[in-house]
């Protein structure tokens, strides 16, 4: 998630968008957004610069052409794509020209394989497009699309709670033709346990009001969650890890437990500035942490 750019120019929009129908605001928002794609593209091209999405189409258009694609078929006899899901329109419509479309030199395509998780593109991480993914699993026959059963590093009682939780509504997810499949797991029983040596609980759901988190209003708002929910995850981080809780090692079956360490446990935020955020609060708490990001090493604090 990310925040949405803010200008003045863009305020003033909004409020001159107000004052007319929705028909006509409509219509002058696509004339500006037509507008300015074509100022940018025009601008980009006088300057003789290109930007990610300029090479796609130029692939894209390249494949329209028969000797290309016969070129590709020959040099490439297979092709496969990890996180499908993250795949755009201008990027599955080349795949299909290459390696699914007939051509009519009768070139015979070569194997095109798809690995992906259609869950994860519904939150458009990486501009994927559910909708793609759902034109792809439609292109290919039912007898050539396969799942996987076992999961090879969640623990079973973890699946068996999520499954209770997602399991036992339809359309879950909100998107047509994308069900939940409960799966067996690679690990039986749970590599976690409680210093008495019991299963520790596989989720734990946490309900959190403003008053509970500090505010004045029964309302959580995001500035009271913002400045509570670090806190609160630092304090149950080291809660935990001075509780005496054991964790399974790599070899699970052995039955060997070593102490929870911090470099077991993960903190997933929704925004880099929420994982500052969460930093600063474990290390407030004595917990060692880092943040896992991209970016250049040479822009990062020494």
């Amino acid at each position: 998630a990310g925040m949405l750019p803010s200008h003045p120019l863009l305020d003033s929009l909004d409020a001159f968008a107000e004052t007319l129908g929705d028909p006509v605001a409509d219509g002058l928002v696509y004339e500006f957004v037509e507008n300015v794609v074509a100022t940018f593209g025009e601008r980009m091209r006088n300057s003789h610069q290109q930007g990610f999405d300029d090479m796609l189409e130029l692939v894209r258009s390249g494949v329209a052409r028969t000797e290309l694609v016969v070129a590709l078929r020959r040099k490439f006899k297979a092709a496969l794509i990890d996180e499908f899901q993250d795949t755009d329109a201008t990027q599955w419509a080349i795949f299909q020209a290459v390696f699914l479309d007939a051509d009519p030199s009768n070139q015979t395509a070569g194997r095109l394989i798809l690995i992906g998780d259609p869950k994860q593109a519904i939150y458009a991480f990486r501009g994927a497009d559910v909708a793609v993914y759902r034109q792809a699993r439609d292109t290919i026959p039912p007898n050539r699309q396969f799942t996987m059963c076992t999961n090879f590093r969640t623990d079973q009682p973890t699946l068996t709670a999520i499954g209770r939780i997602l399991g036992t509504q339809a359309n879950v997810f909100l998107a047509d033709g994308i069900e939940f499949r409960p799966v067996d797991a690679q690990y039986s029983s749970a590599r976690l346990r409680s210093p008495t040596g019991d299963a520790f609980p596989p989720i734990s759901l946490r309900w959190f009001d403003g008053v509970l988190a500090g505010g004045d209003s029964p309302t959580l708002s995001n500035t009271t969650a913002e400045s509570f929910l670090p806190t609160q995850i630092a304090a149950d981080v080291a809660r935990e890890l001075a509780s005496g809780c054991m964790r399974a090692t790599p070899n699970a079956e052995s039955g060997q437990f070593r102490p929870l360490a911090a470099r077991d446990i993960a903190v997933l935020t929704y925004s880099n500035h929420a994982a500052a955020a969460v930093h600063s609060a474990l290390i407030a708490a004595g917990v060692p942490a880092v943040i896992s990001q991209s970016g250049s090493v040479l822009t990062s604090a020494a």
